[in-house]
């Protein structure tokens, strides 16, 4: 027993170290504490719940303030950073694909309308992504022309194709922006002449700025439309009681939560499989086409829609489970509906405070970087909100503020910021906008496809630029164009039909 324990004590003397044993779990446990302060600071300041502020955001804006204090005061643990952005960012990343997995395996029992709402949207966000290629180039080009006629000296004007990174920062987050900002900064000898300086830190601004542009001009929209009694104000919703005969948690046919595994452990063993698998898929990619066929630029692309795999390994497995579920082979239920829409909506919830708080405004001092982010920001958010606002109000006529807020949310911020300032006026996702956002996700990594060609060819010179250029305006009118059509051909099909269909 003397030797037994003598050997304990000798594994964790360090236990001590805090930086070792506790820097990551105090992050979360901050995270926690900033979750709780906010939901009772909104709690009882009734204009903040009339003001639809997503409880999450006013958290993350506290921590955000926090993080900026301690640094200026050099506050912190022995060592351990009060706040590390660092790990914010690996949490922020990790969030978003777990939160999609779980709102995946959620089965919807209404009949659905095959109004091809999934291929829409997929045209939407791919179009989408066009536009924002297409003002974020003609942005960066005349800003370029304009700075070097100004003298040299300027970053812009060795780096006119700057402003493709806001489809990457407006429309897919802090991911995609910081890597390809890190590959335009650290261009190979043979384009060294047309690096980006301080690419990384301009990538991350722009995502971070797309992030306040989705939360502060969604939530001025959100009370716009509560205001004309366009939706309905969810004040009370966390009240909700379910009577017995109504308990979501103990539904005939599933295992119970009694049983010797806890429930909630079943459905986060679920979702942590599944994003095992996402893993092995990516990694088994990325030695296929990077290590084994040398297609380099492909890295970040894999890497950076890990939460698009995770939901195409998501619908893989919730496939495979139904039919073996219809076959008897599984003979009770494993997923549960209730459990897996809480699961999702915790992890959206900590990916939007982490999101917030790991905004980081640094190494864009210089004029020409200033003026491009601010020029960038400013139309960005203008022509997504015009658009969105334009196809949801035509196209999808039947939810068109649901559809809008999503929307517009996802392709200025993340999914999570859409889908956080969905839940403020449909908490329980019935509106079927959240279902367009991941179902369109999926096929928007079909449709999207070229704008990936473009970033590996848009900063070689002038070619690579204007025929970039030229590529996004042609494939933006053809992805809007059949948008239209595709509509169109929906809509023949449904006034076709009987009406009790």
């Amino acid at each position: 027993m003397n030797l037994l324990n003598m050997t304990f004590l000798s594994s964790v003397s360090d236990l001590w170290n805090h930086a070792t044993y506790w820097n990551e779990l105090f992050q979360i446990m901050l995270i926690c504490g900033l979750l709780i302060l906010a939901h009772v600071i909104r709690r009882n300041i009734p204009f903040l719940r009339k003001m639809l502020i997503p409880t999450s955001v006013i958290a993350g804006f506290i921590g955000l303030g926090f993080k900026y204090l301690f640094n200026e005061t050099g506050m912190q643990i022995d060592g351990m950073p009060l706040i590390d952005s660092e790990f914010m960012n690996v949490i922020t990343y990790h969030a978003l694909a777990f939160g999609f997995i779980a709102i995946g395996f959620v089965s919807r029992n209404k009949k659905k309308v095959k109004d091809g709402s999934a291929v829409k949207s997929g045209l939407l966000i791919a179009s989408s992504y066009m536009l924002q290629g297409i003002v974020g180039l003609a942005a960066s080009i005349i800003l370029a022309n304009v700075f070097i006629a100004l003298g040299g000296g300027f970053s812009i004007s060795n780096a006119p194709y700057a402003g493709i990174i806001l489809p990457l920062a407006f429309g897919q987050g802090p991911g995609q922006a910081g890597n390809f900002g890190t590959t335009y900064q650290g261009l190979s000898d043979e384009f060294a002449q047309y690096a980006l300086s301080g690419g990384r830190d301009f990538g991350l601004a722009l995502a971070a700025l797309g992030t306040l542009a989705a939360v502060i001009p969604g939530t001025i929209f959100l009370n716009i439309a509560a205001s004309k009694g366009h939706v309905t104000r969810e004040f009370d919703v966390e009240t909700k009681v379910f009577s017995e005969s109504e308990n979501p948690v103990e539904v005939e046919g599933e295992i119970a939560s009694t049983e010797s595994t806890d429930k909630l452990a079943v459905q986060i063993a679920i979702v942590g499989i599944t994003y095992l698998a996402t893993f092995l898929l990516m990694f088994g990619l990325t030695e296929l086409f990077v290590n084994a066929l040398g297609i380099a630029f492909l890295r970040p692309l894999l890497w950076g829609f890990n939460f698009l795999f995770a939901l195409l390994v998501t619908v893989l497995i919730k496939s495979i489970y139904n039919k073996l579920r219809s076959k008897n082979v599984i003979k009770r239920g494993y997923v549960n509906n209730y459990m897996m829409n809480r699961i999702s909506g915790t992890a959206f919830d900590f990916m939007i405070i982490t999101a917030i708080i790991s905004i980081e405004i640094a190494n864009i001092s210089e004029p020409s970087i200033l003026t491009l982010l601010i020029v960038l920001t400013t139309l960005g958010t203008i022509v997504t909100s015009l658009y969105v606002y334009f196809v949801t109000k035509n196209y999808f006529k039947k939810s068109f503020i649901y559809n809008f807020i999503v929307f517009y949310g996802n392709l200025t911020g993340t999914a999570s910021n859409g889908l956080a300032l969905l839940r403020e006026i449909d908490p329980e996702l019935k509106s079927g906008a959240s279902d367009n956002l991941i179902e369109g996700s999926t096929f928007a990594i079909l449709f999207g496809a070229p704008i990936l060609a473009i970033l590996s060819f848009v900063y070689r010179g002038a070619m690579g630029l204007y025929v970039s250029l030229a590529i996004l305006i042609v494939y933006f009118v053809l992805s809007f164009g059949g948008l239209i059509l595709f509509s169109r051909h929906k809509e023949k099909q449904l006034a076709k039909q009987p009406v009790d269909e």
